[in-house]
C-alpha cells in the first residue's frame, strides 16, 4: 500500500511504522488504527474519522496511509538526508532520538 499511495522513502516510513506502532502492538496502532502515531491535524486535509487519546483516530490502516500521503505531499523533500532532516525540524516525534532510533531498525 505504500506503493500505491507513492508514499516517499519507502525504507525510512517502514522504520517509523515499525516505531510508532511498537511493531503493531501499541494501543494507538490497535484501537486508532494509525500506523504514524499522528495527530489531529488542525490546518490541513485528513482522513481521520476523530480522535482518542490525543491521537488520530482511522477507519482502518489504509486510511491511515492516506493520511500519512496527506502530510508528506505538504513538504517538498526529495532526498533520503532532507527527509530525515524534515522530521528533525518538523519535530515529528517527541522523542529527541526518534532519528538516531529511525536509523537502527533492522527491516529483513
Amino acid at each position: 500500500w505504500l506503493e500505491y499511495y507513492q508514499i516517499k522513502h519507502i525504507d525510512i516510513v517502514i522504520r517509523q511504522i515499525l516505531i510508532e506502532t511498537n511493531y503493531f502492538r501499541s494501543d494507538v496502532c490497535q484501537n486508532n488504527n494509525n500506523l504514524f502515531g499522528m495527530k489531529l491535524p488542525s490546518r490541513r486535509e485528513t482522513t481521520a474519522v476523530g480522535k482518542r487519546r490525543g491521537y488520530a483516530v482511522y477507519e482502518g490502516w489504509i486510511s491511515s496511509i492516506e493520511d500519512f500521503k496527506l502530510w508528506q505531499d505538504n513538504w517538498r523533500v526529495t532526498e533520503e538526508t532532507d527527509y530525515i532532516k524534515l522530521l528533525q525540524r518538523v519535530g515529528y516525534a517527541q522523542d529527541p532520538y526518534y532519528v538516531d532510533k529511525l536509523k537502527k531498525v533492522q527491516i529483513n
